[in-house]
C-alpha cells in the first residue's frame, strides 16, 4: 500500500507537467482545454454524473506527514498531511486521437467539479481547502485526482489521568455538508499511509487508520463523514528526567529535614514551608526561653539576697536578726535549681521525638505515594 501511493504521489506530482505522449504544443492542449473545460461544456457546481439520480462514489485517502503539535490546555491537534481523492467524471471525457494524442489535463480546482470537504471537529478554518490551487488530474477516460494539503487544526479529548504515560486516540473528520449519502458516498483503506510521515520527538505514533461514519444531521438525512484516527503515546522519558525525578528526589530531601539537628539553625532555611518543622522549632525554642526566665528568676533572687545580708551586716548588733532568714533564702534557690532540672530539656526531648515520628511518617507517604503513581500511570 505504501508503495503505491508513493507511486501515486509521485505520479501527480508530474501532473503539473502536461503528458508528453502526442502533440504537447501550446496551440493542441489550449484547444483541447477550451474544448472540455470550457463553462459551456463543463458545470463546476452539478456532480460529473449523467444521470443525477445515482450516487457518486468517491475514493478517499489520507498521507499524513507529521503531528506538528498535541497542546493540552486547549486540547487541540496539529497534523499536516494531504488527502487523496478521485473519483470518474461520466460526462466528460474524450478521445486522444481527435486532439494530437493528448489524453490527460491538469486543470485547477476551480475549472472543474470536485467534492467540498469541511472539517467536522476544526479549531481553525473550516474549509482548509478553499483557496487550494494544486492541480489536479484529468485523464481523458474521466478519471479525475485531487490532492489537496495543508495543517489540520482539530479538537483533541485529551485524557491526562495517566500522565506521562498517556495514550490519546485523535480523530480529523471531513465532511461533505453540501451531499447527503443519496449524492456522494466515500470509500476507503483501512489504514493511513504513512510513507511521508515524519516521528514526533514527544509522541509516539502507534497506530493511524481511518473510519466512515454515516452522520445524521437532520431527520432522514445522512452524510458520509471519513474519520482518520491517531493513536499517539507520549514519550514519558524526557518528562521522567526533568520533571519526576527531580519532585522525587526533592520529596526525599524535603523528609530529610528532621532528621537535622535543631541547635544548628539550619531546619527552616532548608525547606520553605514545613509545618512539622515550625512546630518543632517552636517546642525547642520554647524550651530555651523558659530557661532562661528560670535562670533570670535565680538571679534576681541570688541578688535580692546579697542585699538582705549587706543591710543585715550594716545594722546594730541587737537590731541584728537570726541568720536563719539566709537559710530561708538559700531553701529557694534549691527548690528552683531542683526545678530547673525537671523543666530543662523537656520541651528539646519532646521535639526530637516529634522529628523522629515525622520522619518517619513522611518517608513512608512519600515511598507509598511514588509507587502508586508509578504503578497506577504505567497500567
Amino acid at each position: 500500500m505504501k508503495y503505491k501511493l508513493l507511486l501515486c504521489m509521485v505520479y501527480l506530482t508530474a501532473l503539473y507537467i502536461c503528458n508528453t505522449n502526442g502533440d504537447s504544443s501550446y496551440l493542441s492542449i489550449k484547444q483541447l482545454e477550451d474544448s472540455i473545460l470550457s463553462p459551456q461544456n463543463h458545470s463546476t457546481t452539478l456532480r460529473p454524473l449523467k444521470d443525477q439520480r445515482n450516487i457518486l462514489r468517491v475514493t478517499i485517502k489520507f498521507s499524513l506527514v507529521a503531528v506538528v503539535s498535541v497542546d493540552t490546555v486547549k486540547q487541540e491537534l496539529v497534523t499536516n498531511g494531504f488527502l487523496f481523492l478521485f473519483w470518474y467524471d461520466q460526462v466528460q471525457g474524450w478521445n486522444p486521437d481527435d486532439y494530437n494524442g493528448i489524453g490527460r489535463l491538469t486543470p485547477t480546482p476551480k475549472q472543474v467539479w470536485r467534492p467540498r470537504l469541511l472539517l467536522i471537529n476544526t479549531l481553525g478554518e473550516r474549509d482548509p481547502f478553499e483557496d487550494d490551487y494544486s492541480h489536479m488530474i484529468y485523464n481523458h477516460d474521466g478519471q479525475m485526482g485531487w490532492v489537496p494539503g495543508g495543517l489540520f487544526h482539530t479538537y483533541c479529548a485529551l485524557d491526562l489521568e495517566k500522565f506521562p504515560f498517556d495514550v490519546q486516540n485523535c480523530e480529523i473528520q471531513v465532511c461533505p455538508m453540501s451531499h447527503t449519502t443519496s449524492f456522494i458516498v466515500f470509500n476507503t483503506e483501512d489504514e493511513i499511509n504513512l510513507a511521508f510521515y515524519y516521528p514526533n520527538p514527544g509522541w509516539e505514533l502507534q497506530r493511524a487508520f481511518v473510519t466512515i461514519e454515516n452522520i445524521s444531521v437532520v431527520p432522514g438525512e445522512t452524510f458520509s463523514c471519513p474519520s482518520f484516527n491517531l493513536i499517539l503515546k507520549r514519550r514519558s522519558t524526557t518528562i521522567i528526567l526533568n520533571v519526576i525525578v527531580p519532585v522525587v528526589l526533592l520529596s526525599v530531601l524535603n523528609n530529610l529535614v528532621f532528621i537535622i539537628p535543631i541547635e544548628s539553625g539550619e531546619k527552616i532555611s532548608y525547606v520553605l514551608t514545613v509545618a512539622a518543622v515550625i512546630f518543632t522549632v517552636f517546642l525547642h525554642d520554647r524550651d530555651e526561653k523558659e530557661e532562661s526566665a528560670i535562670k533570670s528568676k535565680a538571679n534576681y533572687q541570688k541578688c535580692v539576697k546579697k542585699l538582705l545580708t549587706i543591710k543585715n551586716a550594716v545594722a546594730p548588733f541587737e537590731e541584728a536578726k537570726d541568720p536563719q532568714p539566709e537559710d530561708d533564702y538559700d531553701s529557694p534557690d534549691t527548690t528552683d535549681e531542683n526545678s530547673n532540672d525537671s523543666n530543662v530539656n523537656k520541651y528539646r526531648i519532646i521535639s526530637k521525638h516529634i522529628n523522629k515520628f515525622f520522619f518517619i511518617v513522611m518517608s513512608f507517604v512519600t515511598t507509598v505515594m511514588t509507587i502508586w503513581y508509578f504503578a497506577f500511570t504505567a497500567t
